[in-house]
């Protein structure tokens, strides 16, 4: 599993992404996939089945509060300052470590919107859980784990 990596960008409103993993409090991550899907029956008795789109989304619980952690420090303010729609707004990244070497793992950068699901907690520290909603805006590129940076591929057309 660990080599399925997912990011979130800390800075979204930055010039440069801050690329923070998620993964250390968690015991599980998946992206939950829900179709739009359509079927119908034609005079032939067959049925076709059509699948139209995704909505896709993922759970981050628990997160917990790290002071001076720029993931936290995004995530503060959202709840603070009861941010919505494009305030909500950033980047993730999943990046497929089994797929290519240092400096150039594949890659699938995507537009999210995040959302708080509760701020506070019980003796084992401030937690801060969100889910992340994809887009479906993705660009396909390379991560570079050491420089913590994500470049597009690039395609030259005809």
């Amino acid at each position: 599993r660990k080599y399925l990596a997912h990011f979130i960008n800390a800075t979204p409103s930055g010039t440069t992404p801050t690329w923070v993993r998620l993964g250390e409090d968690l015991e599980e991550f998946k992206d939950e996939y829900s179709a739009s899907v359509d079927k119908k029956k034609n005079i032939l008795g067959e049925t076709k089945i059509k699948v139209k789109d995704y909505d896709v989304s993922g759970s981050v619980d628990p997160y917990y509060a790290t002071v001076g952690e720029p993931l936290y420090a995004w995530l503060e303010n959202i709840a603070r300052k009861r941010l919505v729609l494009d305030d909500c707004k950033t980047q993730m990244l999943t990046v497929y470590l089994w797929q290519g070497a240092t400096g150039a793992y594949v890659a699938d950068e995507e537009e999210v919107v995040v959302e708080l699901k509760s701020f506070g907690g019980d003796t084992a520290g401030v937690s801060i859980p969100f889910d992340i909603h994809h887009t479906n805006k993705i660009t396909t590129g390379k991560y570079d784990e050491v420089g913590k940076k994500f470049t597009a591929d690039t395609t030259t057309g005809a």
